[in-house]
């Protein structure tokens, strides 16, 4: 899946490309030329949301990134943010069909989207979820996994999550434009001569 614009068209889809790796921990310093054409609109950072809104990968993400099944990771992670603070905690599950997970199960379940659901949000605590590129343009911090896409402007320590920082986004962005292309861009190879170097 890409990091934004799944499933444009039929003749439009990202992917996402990363060497060796399931995701990119460290920014490249990319233009800002790929980002903008999607017109994203970068919310200023939240601070003062009420609720940490935990969001479990997948069974397979969660055991490639920390070995344990996303219940344990969810139990595990909810016990310890309660350890370090007193802010309430809720769990959103990925919505999911037998068809599909994601916005468009969303749509087929009638689940609140992710943006409805991180309207009060102070956090939002994932492994390697997507949701997390969805929470911090819209100025909501995260935690993740050191593995995660998202750990270059994110917290990787559960214990701070009270002392949450706000670094400049756009960087990541950038880099995160740079690391999804069409099905033509890889075909022509554009995406192996960006990325394969």
């Amino acid at each position: 899946m890409p990091y934004w614009g799944r499933y444009l068209s039929v003749d439009e889809h990202y992917w996402r490309v990363s060497k060796n790796s399931v995701h990119e921990t460290q920014i490249t310093q990319r233009p800002c030329d790929r980002f903008e054409r999607w017109g994203i609109d970068i919310k200023p950072w939240r601070r003062d949301g009420e609720e940490i809104l935990v969001c479990p990968s997948s069974n397979t993400m969660t055991d490639w990134c920390s070995q344990l099944t996303e219940k344990h990771w969810t139990e595990l992670t909810v016990n310890t943010i309660k350890k370090h603070t007193d802010r309430p905690v809720r769990v959103r599950h990925k919505p999911r069909t037998r068809k599909t997970s994601g916005p468009a199960a969303e749509a087929e379940t009638g689940s609140p989207s992710f943006i409805q659901d991180i309207q009060n949000a102070y956090a939002v605590v994932t492994s390697v979820s997507l949701c997390a590129v969805e929470a911090i343009i819209n100025g909501v911090p995260v935690v993740c996994n050191p593995l995660s896409f998202a750990a270059p402007v994110s917290e990787t320590d559960i214990s701070n999550i009270n002392r949450l920082s706000y670094p400049e986004r756009q960087p990541w962005l950038n880099h995160l434009a740079y690391q999804q292309y069409t099905e033509k861009e890889i075909s022509s190879g554009l995406a192996h001569s960006i990325i394969g170097q």
